[in-house]
C-alpha cells in the first residue's frame, strides 16, 4: 500500500459522508431497501471524489441482486433454520501498481436495523453463529452450480472480513463524525460490529471503515482460491453466482429495469460497470445501470420466496497507482 496523505483521506471520506447522506435519509425503508440504496449511492460519490494525489484514480461500480445465497451447516443439529443468508453486501477492493495488480481485499457485511445505539445480540442465532464460528457449511438456494458444495471457513483474522453492518432507525445526519471502535462510545448510527459472543463488540463508524477499505486498511485479503475451500473460496463463489444469477437474468428477458411481472427479481448496476471485475461486458450491456437521479426508482420492498436462487449485492473499487 502506497503512502496515504490527508488529502486523500479527507477526499474519500468526504465522498463517503455524502453517499450515507444520501442513502440513508430514509431509516424507515426495510433492510434490502437500505442496501440497495448503497449500492447505487456509494459507488456514484466515490466516481465524483476530487481533489486526488497526482498519479492515483479510484473507480467503483457497484450490483445489487435481490434474493442472497443461502447455507446450511454440514451438522444439522446445530442449526435452528433450515438455512440461512451468507450476507447482505460484499466489499471488494483491488489494488493495481503500474498496471499490474497487487492485492485484493474483501469485506462481507451482514446487515441489520437496529432500534438504539446499541445492538447486543442478534436476533438471529444462526447468522450469529455463521459469522461468530464459521461452521463447515454447504449451499443451498444457491444455483443448481454451488449447491451442495461445501466450505470451511478457517482464518485468525476472520473478524476483519466479516462483520454486521447495524443500521439505525434515525436518519444519516450530513457529515456525521465518529472515530471510535469502544463498546458503548458509538455515537455513530451506521457502524459495523464484530461477531463476537454472546453479543456483538469493537464498533466501528461504517464511513471510518469504509474510507479505511477503500484505502487498503482494512477488510480481509484473498486470493485465487484453487483447491482451497475457505475464504478464498467464499469470496470466488460469491462473485460467481451473482455474474451466474445476473447472466440468467438477461437470458430470460427479465432484466428489463426496476419494475417487471411474474417472478422478476429486482436488480441493477450503479457507478462505473468497469470496476466490476468478475462481470461480462456482455451482461453489463442488459442490466439497467441506476444514476443519481434514479433514487426514488428503489422502492421499499423485502425478499422474495426464499426458495428462489440467489446472488450477493457486491460494490467494488479499483485502486490504481501510475
Amino acid at each position: 500500500m502506497k503512502k496515504v496523505d490527508l488529502l486523500l483521506v479527507n477526499t474519500v471520506r468526504s465522498a463517503i459522508d455524502a453517499a450515507l447522506t444520501q442513502a440513508l435519509s430514509n431509516p424507515k425503508l426495510n433492510e434490502p431497501t437500505l442496501v440497495a440504496k448503497l449500492v447505487q449511492q456509494i459507488p456514484l460519490q466515490i466516481n465524483n471524489a476530487l481533489p486526488l494525489p497526482p498519479g492515483l484514480s479510484i473507480r467503483s461500480g457497484g450490483v445489487f441482486v435481490h434474493q442472497t445465497p443461502k447455507v446450511k451447516w454440514t451438522t444439522p443439529a446445530m442449526q435452528k433454520h433450515r438455512s440461512v443468508e451468507i450476507g447482505d453486501l460484499l466489499l471488494l477492493r483491488k489494488e493495481i501498481v503500474k498496471g499490474k495488480p497487487e492485492q485484493t481485499r474483501a469485506l462481507l457485511l451482514q446487515a441489520k436495523k437496529i432500534d438504539s445505539n446499541w445492538a447486543g445480540q442478534p436476533d438471529n442465532p444462526d447468522q450469529h453463529t455463521l459469522y461468530h464460528e464459521w461452521p463447515p457449511f454447504e449451499y443451498v438456494r444457491s444455483t443448481p452450480a454451488l449447491n451442495g458444495e461445501k466450505r470451511h471457513v478457517i482464518s485468525k483474522d476472520i473478524y476483519m472480513g466479516a462483520k454486521y453492518l447495524l443500521l439505525s432507525n434515525s436518519p444519516y445526519p450530513k457529515g456525521c463524525c465518529c472515530h471510535t471502535q469502544y463498546i458503548g462510545q458509538s455515537g455513530c448510527i451506521c457502524k459495523t460490529a464484530m461477531p463476537t459472543s454472546p453479543e456483538l463488540s469493537f464498533y466501528h463508524c461504517f464511513a471510518d471503515e469504509l474510507t479505511q477499505f477503500i484505502l487498503g486498511l482494512a477488510g480481509l485479503k484473498y486470493i485465487k482460491a484453487g483447491k482451497r475451500i475457505g475464504w478464498d473460496k467464499v469470496i470466488e463463489d460469491l462473485t460467481t453466482i451473482t455474474a451466474e444469477i445476473l447472466t440468467v437474468y438477461t437470458k430470460t428477458n427479465k432484466a428489463k429495469g426496476l419494475r417487471g411481472q411474474g417472478d422478476y427479481k429486482l436488480c441493477f448496476l450503479s457507478g462505473d460497470t468497469g470496476a466490476l471485475s468478475f462481470l461480462d461486458s456482455n451482461i453489463v450491456s442488459r442490466i439497467p445501470t441506476l444514476d443519481e437521479n434514479d433514487g426514488d426508482s428503489i422502492n421499499n420492498f423485502e425478499r422474495g420466496n426464499e426458495g428462489e436462487d440467489g446472488g450477493i449485492s457486491i460494490i467494488e473499487f479499483t485502486v490504481s497507482y501510475d
